[in-house]
């Protein structure tokens, strides 16, 4: 388009919509370019500006002086339909530092969104391949069929040196891109190992029994959601509206629904869209975390993000499932864009570890079982035999996650936060979201370094999950064995661990009813166990306490009857349904 702002030209339908074959042809004639000197350019470094050279009459340079840099040029381009791109780049190859010459190995990474495609390597000390001339300038094609589905596509030209040590050190130039469409783009739906039947559509007839519950619930939740796609929030506001919008996704995602299939696609789709325009609320960038204290002493960014998460990356999960079963519905009114919601799911895992402890496991090191933390923190002289002080219950750098970033590296995290968190991150991984491996490790460093008295079976151990916190040891709690032993198994533990098969029998005898922040995972961890005494318990205590209209209002948080409503729906859901965990 040549106006170098970074967006597809005017007038075009930027809608990547719900048809997501490929073509052969582009949805619009795209031709575009990105300079150093446009919106669509942006560092987080500090390179040169050099005037009077390169392409449009600017180029920018910076010396790299390590292998590994997280430092880099971007170059970036909104707005853009579902489609394959040519990306070609100009460079001047001339260093600015005799010493150091221009980069040999320059690595250039292309992303759809926030998700990497590709990194390609490029020899900048020679000028670019002229694959194309454009206002005299040789631009060199990096690929031809780079697929966004996004609507975004970023270029980073990355700060790097060619090796390590002073020997290594090169000069990196970032002038400008060419973008240019050259083809449709077939979006491939990533292959989800377990979650409700794709095609699952039970019609418009309410079912007898449990079914008819979920029904009458979700019946009520699209007849109650508000016109921007969200839901509304009594406790906290607009700052939870999207927690509870993620809850109420959730709940039709755990009952077999999709924005791509069933009689609630266009509610869901609209949901989806809502989340997606209010992300990276409060300067957040990926993250749906609220400035507001939900139901702690502090700011609950870890809480109000991980249950936003939490359906998105399930509601992705059952999409990617109906578009891979062929289910052969009619494309809705809503366009819903898969791509984008992969997107966003992307986005939101990077927020998530933003929120967790650091992982350490090495330092300090873990006790050997059936010694751990607690007993060293009471025990001096253990604590001695390991080269540890013995002052601290909870060593930092184990993960976990507290109400905030701040707090779960000055505290560690609580039980309160590895449940949701466990799922989020797990359900996201299972939709095909960019979650690393180091999070599932996370995940169980946390769970090993706040058990306590924890007994072997068949190689695992696994303890009672200690509660610490603002100096208070609630270290034999039902809620934290709760979230920890649904976590534990979530994240691949033997449910016929005898501590949680001791629990599962405990469980039974309390019965149904609890609080929603307790039953969320006790009723989870009882469908995994396919505890059928429990499942019938819960099912008639939800039946008894449903409203005329199809709503719940056991919510002891006061966040209103969207959210008590989603809540147990989606529990009455991981009775009835395959769960979406991996």
């Amino acid at each position: 388009d040549g106006n170098g702002v970074g967006d597809a030209c005017p007038g075009e339908d930027t809608g990547g919509g719900e048809d997501t074959g490929g073509t052969d042809e582009c949805p619009e004639p795209i031709l575009m370019f990105v300079d150093n000197a446009d919106p669509g350019y942006s560092e987080n470094c500090a390179p040169v500006l050099v005037d009077n050279k390169g392409f449009r009459d600017s180029y920018k340079w910076i010396l790299g002086t390590t292998p590994d840099s997280p430092y880099y040029m971007q170059f970036e381009a909104n707005n853009l339909p579902n489609a394959n791109y040519e990306v070609a780049i100009t460079w001047n190859n001339q260093s600015e530092i005799s010493s150091f010459k221009r980069n040999e190995k320059l690595r250039v990474a292309i992303y759809d969104g926030v998700t990497l495609i590709d990194t390609i390597q490029v020899n900048s000390r020679k000028n670019p391949k002229a694959d194309h001339t454009e206002e005299g300038k040789k631009f060199q094609i990096l690929g031809s069929e780079f697929p966004v589905f996004s609507g975004t596509l970023k270029v980073r030209v990355l700060v790097q040196s060619a090796s390590s040590g002073y020997s290594g050190y090169r000069t990196i130039c970032g002038d400008a891109v060419r973008i240019e469409c050259t083809g449709g783009a077939e979006y491939e739906p990533a292959e989800v190992s377990s979650g409700p039947d794709p095609c699952y559509n039970p019609g418009d007839d309410v079912p007898p029994g449990p079914l008819g519950v979920i029904t009458k619930a979700l019946d009520w939740l699209e007849a109650n959601q508000d016109p921007d796609g969200g839901w509304a929030a009594n406790a906290g506001g607009s700052q939870c509206r999207p927690m509870v919008t993620g809850t109420c996704i959730l709940a039709f995602a755990e009952a077999g629904h999709s924005a791509t299939q069933g009689k609630y696609k266009e509610c869901i789709c609209r949901a989806i869209k809502y989340m997606i325009a209010n992300q990276g609320m409060n300067g957040y960038p990926g993250g749906w975390s609220a400035n507001v204290a939900f139901q702690g002493n502090a700011m609950d960014h870890a809480w109000t993000h991980q249950l936003s998460m939490w359906g998105m990356a399930a509601s992705l999960a059952v999409a990617n499932r109906a578009i891979a079963g062929n289910c052969n519905e009619a494309p809705g009114t809503c366009d819903y864009n898969p791509g984008e919601h992969l997107d966003s799911v992307n986005q939101a895992v990077q927020h998530l570890i933003y929120l967790r402890d650091a992982l350490n496991p090495d330092s300090p090191p873990f006790p050997q079982e059936p010694l751990t933390f607690r007993d060293i923190h009471f025990n001096r002289n253990a604590a001695a035999g390991l080269g540890l002080s013995g002052g601290s219950l909870y060593p930092a750098d184990k993960g976990g996650w507290k109400y905030t970033h701040d707090q779960a590296g000055g505290w560690g995290g609580d039980p309160q936060g590895i449940g949701a968190g466990t799922s989020a991150m797990l359900v996201a991984r299972n939709a095909g979201a960019n979650v690393p491996g180091v999070e599932v490790d996370a995940i169980k460093a946390w769970l090993r370094a706040r058990q306590q008295n924890p007994t072997e079976y068949s190689g695992t151990w696994i303890g009672e999950i200690d509660y610490y916190v603002y100096g208070q040891a609630w270290n034999l709690g039902y809620w934290p064995h709760t979230a920890g032993y649904y976590s534990h198994v979530a994240s691949g533990s033997p449910i016929e661990h005898p501590k949680i098969q001791a629990w599962i029998a405990e469980s039974n005898a309390k019965g149904a009813g609890e609080r929603l922040m307790i039953e969320m995972f006790k009723t989870r961890l009882m469908a995994m166990a396919e505890n059928g005494e429990y499942i019938g318990k819960f099912e008639a205590w939800a039946e008894s306490i449903q409203n005329g209209d199809g709503s719940f209002s056991n919510d002891e948080s006061g966040v209103g009857p969207a959210f008590a409503t989603s809540w147990m729906a989606s529990l009455l859901a991981a009775c009835r349904f395959e769960n979406l965990l991996p």
